[in-house]
Formats: structure tokens, C-alpha cells, sequence
């Protein structure tokens, strides 16, 4: 598992962000793109008032989709033709106006940006409302947080419960007798049930509570998404008004009733995601994984592996070391080689999804291990 902040620095961050953050509503006819050095964004109000904010790279690909621009594109012009970029977007502001809500928040210098462009039945479930839903549930005595930390992306909080375990032998074999007298111990993994439970303020995902497995020898982090259980942001219409020639700061009054009942769920998820059915079920998942045993060539496992995960050609090379390393070639082996890369990574947004991958591994389908297990 990959570590980032402590969980002090999570919640004084959250708070910093909570306190500056401001959320507009416009229709894109009040809305100008130009450049200033970067690309920045224009919010026109009445009188000829404006506010100017420069936009992130997730909200310059959020201007693009909302656009009808790819977001290859998007990186292209913004890079080498910004201009460009803002002729394109104020032609379809213009031509095919929309509602919008726009979310800003300053950075640690007081800077404030535009972090999303998000569509207006966007419904804002706000990070630090979700820390104060959920911490005294998982701050306690046989519940370790082992990993938190907050991107432009997302908010992470990964915790393992302590009170329950299992002894997984890595190969399916050995039998509990044989380490039970120490014979092969270090052939044995302990694995305790974890969660991830996490948001995105920026479009980019629900809130989601998502069980796994953490193995102690090594700290993987294994999250299965099949079990995942999640809340969308989409709610009713939040338009800035009837007139369309400028903006309207968004309330967060007429969605506070909703959202406290959203977050008194937060209990009920963590404790079904953690030990119980869910537990068992994915101990095993992981038991019948020890079987799928790669018996084509490695390389070219490797290669299939990649191609159908996405991984590219540095995270394929490190995957393939640790997995030689741990000199288990199996669904599990591999499985286990994802999740130990994944803290060599230097992005936590990027580790978070490998740990994902490393528990779809373990989930396919039998066809698809076939086709990474024989290939030659």
C-alpha cells in the first residue's frame, strides 16, 4: 500500500480546501476563455463585474468534453496553440450554450482555479463533510488507517481491521499442518480485511467504499471493485437563474438535508465492508486463484497482461520484477506483483488504481486468465 499523508494532514488539508472553495453556476454565454500566460477562464456578471481564474488540467479536459473536444486534442492545443483552445471553446460556449457549475478553490499560495467544469445537475458530496461522516467509525481501536491522502483527483482513506485475519499459504498445496508445526511459514501470507473509501469533488468518480485485502508481511493493498459500493454525485438542475447574460454563486443549503442522510449510510458500509460475508468472499477468490497457473511464456504473459490492463511499458518492467522475485507464477503470484509495484509508484491517484488491478487479476473471467496463462 503506498503511503501519502498522515490522517492530521489529511483532515487539515480537506479543511483548507473546504474553507476556500467556491462553486459558480453560469450558462457558458456568461463564460469567456483566453489566454494570460495560461488558459484561463472568465465569469461575466452584471454591471460588467468578471472574475478571471486560470483552470486546471482537469478542468481544461472537463471544458473540452463538455466542448465535444477529445481530450487528446485538448492537451494538444492547450500545449502548443492556446489560442486556439479558447477560440474553439467561446465558438461552442456561444453556439450551443449549456449550464454549467464551475468549482474553484485556492491553492496553498491563495491562488484561486478552476479545478472542474461539470455539468449543472452536478451534485456537490464534499470531502471534508465525508471525513466527518466516517472517521469516528474507523478511528478506533482495532481499525488502523494505513494509507490517506487527497490529489486534484480524489480523496483516499485506506484502513485495515485488526480483529480479523486469515493464513493464505501461497501455494495451494501446503497444507495447515505443515506451517501450523513451522514447517514453510514463509510460505504463508496473512491477510485482514481493508477498505478504501474515498471522493471526488472534481466529476471524476462517486463516493465509493470499496472492501479488499491488505497482506501484512508486504502491505499490498488489493481493492475489489466487484464489492465496491458507491453514491453518485447527480442530483436536480442548479441553474444560476432565468437570465443567461451572467453567473450566480451555488448554495449548499437546499442539499444539506439530503446529503446528511447519504453520509449516516457511511457506518452501514464500513461495517459490511469490513470481515464478515464480504471477507470471506474474497479469501476465496483468492484461495481458487492459486490454481490459475501461468504455463505459456512469461514475457509474453506479460505482454497480454499489459495490453488488457493498460500498463505500460515502465510499470510492465517493474510488475514482471516483482513478480520473478516472488517466484509465484499465478493469478495470485501476479496478482500479488501489481499490488507490491503499485508502492513504487509515485502518483497515489496511479497506485490507487493498480491496487484496483491487482484484485481484477485475480476476477477474470476464465477466458481472459487463458489468454495471459498460455500465451507463447
Amino acid at each position: 500500500m503506498k503511503q501519502g499523508k498522515s490522517i492530521n494532514d489529511l483532515v487539515r488539508e480537506v479543511k483548507r480546501q473546504s474553507d476556500s472553495k467556491i462553486d459558480y453556476t453560469a450558462n457558458t454565454r456568461a463564460l469567456d476563455a483566453d489566454v494570460n500566460g495560461v488558459v484561463c477562464l472568465t465569469l461575466k456578471g452584471r454591471d460588467g463585474q468578471s472574475d478571471r481564474f486560470p483552470l486546471n488540467k482537469i478542468a481544461l479536459r472537463q471544458v473540452g468534453d463538455r466542448t465535444g473536444i477529445p481530450a487528446k486534442y485538448v492537451d494538444r492545443m492547450v500545449k502548443d496553440s492556446p489560442d486556439l483552445f479558447a477560440t474553439n471553446v467561446n465558438h461552442w460556449f456561444t453556439n450551443e450554450p449549456k449550464d454549467q457549475m464551475v468549482r474553484t478553490v485556492e491553492d496553498k499560495n491563495g491562488q484561486r482555479y478552476v479545478r472542474a467544469f461539470l455539468s449543472n445537475r452536478y451534485r456537490p458530496l464534499d470531502n471534508f463533510d465525508m471525513l466527518d461522516a466516517v472517521l469516528p467509525y474507523i478511528n478506533k481501536e482495532n481499525i488502523t488507517i494505513e494509507s490517506c491522502d487527497v490529489t486534484e483527483s480524489k480523496m483516499y482513506i485506506k484502513a485495515v481491521d485488526n480483529n480479523v485475519s486469515f493464513e493464505l499459504p501461497r501455494d495451494p498445496n501446503i497444507k495447515r499442518t505443515d506451517y501450523a508445526w513451522g514447517r514453510g511459514h514463509h510460505a504463508i501470507d496473512v491477510v485482514r480485511p481493508a477498505i478504501t473509501l474515498g471522493n471526488s469533488e472534481v466529476g471524476l468518480s462517486s463516493v465509493f467504499c470499496i472492501p479488499g485485502i491488505w497482506t501484512q508481511e508486504c502491505t499490498n493493498l488489493a481493492t475489489f471493485r466487484s464489492n465496491a459500493i458507491r453514491k453518485y454525485h447527480v442530483g436536480r438542475d442548479t441553474r444560476g437563474g432565468e437570465e443567461y447574460d451572467h453567473y450566480g454563486i451555488y448554495s449548499e443549503k437546499s442539499n444539506r438535508l439530503s446529503d446528511a442522510t447519504v453520509w449516516s449510510k457511511m457506518a452501514d458500509l464500513v461495517d459490511a465492508s469490513l470481515g464478515g460475508k464480504v471477507f470471506d468472499i474474497i479469501v476465496e477468490k483468492l484461495r481458487a486463484s492459486r490454481e490459475r497457473e501461468i504455463t505459456g511464456s512469461v514475457e509474453k504473459a506479460m505482454d497480454c497482461f499489459a495490453e488488457k490492463f493498460k500498463v505500460n511499458v515502465e510499470e510492465r518492467s517493474g510488475i514482471l520484477t516483482h513478480l520473478i522475485k516472488g517466484g509465484n507464477l499465478s493469478a495470485y503470484g501476479l496478482h500479488s506483483a501489481v499490488t507490491r509495484y503499485s508502492q513504487d509508484v509515485p502518483d497515489y491517484d496511479r497506485a490507487s488504481e493498480l491496487e484496483q488491478t491487482g484484485a481484477d487479476v485475480i476476477e477474470l473471467p476464465k477466458q481472459d486468465w487463458q489468454a495471459i496463462a498460455l500465451a507463447a
